[in-house]
């Protein structure tokens, strides 16, 4: 029970909070599946040329790895084996999206997020996991 767990990541504190109950929850269902998921906006449309769809997806990759790695080094400090997915498009539909596609048994994250909209954005995103996802879902404050 409980055995395939995706942990979605901002990078945030809240989500470092989640990231953290997930080690301690890995650790007491061993052997666990532990995935850690982060997930960007698609491009938006510009009219500047020094922002092509391909610049943008290299920025974002980068921001990507960046934020994912500590996550991840949680795990790795705890000796469990994690793996770090990258999504692209609406957070809360691609996180329920790939734990029912990959067939997860809990999802672990944190109820608020990084930047300056957070509280209305990540609320919108914790809705739509909750909402959406074919599993527990076990939200941290």
């Amino acid at each position: 029970m409980f055995n395939k767990i995706l942990v979605p990541t901002d990078g945030s504190d809240n989500a470092m909070k989640a990231a953290n109950l997930a080690v301690e929850f890995a650790r007491g269902v061993q052997p666990a599946e532990v995935e850690i998921i982060y997930v960007y906006p698609p491009p938006i449309v510009s009219g500047e040329p020094w922002l092509s769809a391909e610049t943008y997806r290299q920025l974002m990759d980068r921001e990507a790895e960046r934020l994912a790695a500590a996550t991840l080094a949680l795990f790795e400090d705890a000796d469990l084996k994690a793996q770090v997915v990258y999504r692209s498009g609406d957070a809360g539909a691609e996180i329920a999206k790939y734990a029912e596609q990959e067939g997860f048994e809990l999802i672990i994250m944190g109820t608020r997020g990084a930047g300056a909209l957070s509280a209305w954005v990540i609320g919108s995103v914790v809705q739509k996991v909750v909402g959406r996802a074919p599993c527990p879902v076990l939200l941290v404050k």
